[in-house]
């Protein structure tokens, strides 16, 4: 059923279909895969680092569960964790966290210099062409939003693509809208492996504007659905102009 209020990425799953919306809602409270956890130990890693080791607990290096003292050490350890608030983490993902949040601590970029003075985490809420909206801001100050992205190539062209991709011009959109300001917008963007680059790009005006249309677009589809459930719609497949199909000159004459 259809929720009270929007948040980006039930947004973004009502776009790809209505039971994709359906599916998100139902699926509030999942359990945390790896991927997830590791996304939420790198935010915390980057946006709050000292409360990073109050946070997580680490396994230790070369830890084998599969032998007696190896589980019993790991009992103990989750028992230690539970006890003090403390979520036991992989060994390696623990070390790739701390790594990334210092790669963005000892960026020299202003937009990176700005982190530990700003609030972090901040849950913003109101109101999108009527209908209740909320989000968690990574970032912010009386200037300048900050989203921290983190990925396997932080190149440009890269997240050019990543932006298209995940949609980070909605969210920019739907951001900058909620806080009714004009506020710069910035993404730090991180990479997961080496070199562990960290990039800062802003979102092109021209772009953000066109993605406040698709925002607003998308909630009145959104308001005018009833609710019931739905997949793709029917559609003519055409191969794409890049296919080695489309570059012939000649088409096939069907006898």
């Amino acid at each position: 059923m259809k929720r009270n209020y929007l948040s980006v990425s039930a947004l973004k799953a009502f776009a790809k279909s209505p039971n994709h919306y359906l599916a998100y809602v139902s699926e509030g409270g999942r359990k945390q895969t790896p991927a997830m956890l590791l996304g939420e130990m790198v935010h915390a890693a980057v946006l709050e680092p000292d409360e990073f080791h109050s946070r997580y607990q680490l396994t230790p290096e070369n830890l084998d569960r599969r032998t007696k003292e190896g589980k019993e050490t790991y009992h103990r350890l989750v028992q230690e964790a539970n006890a003090s608030g403390r979520k036991l983490v992989d060994f390696d993902a623990h070390v790739l966290a701390t790594t990334v949040g210092a790669a963005v601590q000892a960026s020299s970029h202003p937009i990176c210099q700005m982190l530990p003075k700003m609030m972090t985490e901040q849950m913003v809420e109101g109101e999108l062409q009527g209908v209740a909206f909320k989000g968690i801001i990574d970032a912010i100050d009386q200037t300048t939003i900050i989203e921290v992205k983190t990925t396997t190539d932080a190149s440009a062209a890269a997240f050019t693509r990543d932006c298209a991709k995940y949609e980070y011009h909605l969210q920019a959109a739907a951001y900058l809208q909620l806080t009714s300001l004009k506020m710069d917008f910035a993404w730090i963007v991180v990479e997961t492996v080496e070199p562990f680059n960290v990039a800062v790009y802003r979102p092109h005006p021209h772009s953000i504007e066109m993605a406040g249309a698709y925002l607003t677009d998308l909630i009145e589809r959104w308001k005018d659905w009833d609710g019931s459930e739905g997949g793709y719609p029917e559609a003519m497949i055409q191969l794409p102009n890049w296919h080695p199909a489309m570059q012939l000159n000649k088409p096939f004459e069907w006898l």
